[in-house]
């Protein structure tokens, strides 16, 4: 019961993006939802300011980009395409299409995202929240 307390405390943003709140992800091309411990952002992205894994640690390291506010809203070269940044608009058709502010298409092995507004706003306010 504690730990689900604690869960519910946490903001929405949080919830989605360590899988504790279900996001339904989708490989580009297929129908079938990947499993729901498949398409937590954790799994693949590290936000800035997060720990990352010791030396020799049984973890994975991320192969996505790391997450941050600078990262994401700053103009960047991404992909080897031109130099884009997001906002909140950019960042939610990203999520469901694949499509970046650039118009330069993603991996695929990127999930889609069927998600509606809040949980996008509430993704992108914790991605993009000021680190500590």
């Amino acid at each position: 019961m504690v730990l689900f307390a604690q869960q519910a405390e946490q903001p929405l943003g949080a919830r989605l993006y360590a899988g504790q709140q279900t996001l339904a992800g989708y490989i580009a091309g297929h129908e079938t939802p990947l499993p729901e411990t498949a398409s937590r952002c954790v799994n693949c992205h590290v936000l800035a300011g997060s720990p990352r894994p010791a030396s020799g640690s049984q973890k994975t390291v991320a192969f996505g980009p790391l997450l941050s506010a600078e990262g994401l809203k700053g103009l960047v070269p991404r992909r080897g395409g031109p130099p884009s940044r997001y906002d909140l608009h950019a960042f939610c058709e990203l999520l469901k299409t694949g499509v970046d502010p650039a118009k330069v298409i993603i991996q695929r092995t990127m999930p889609r995202y069927k998600l509606d507004e809040p949980q996008c706003e509430a993704l992108w306010m914790y991605i993009t929240q000021p680190t500590p």
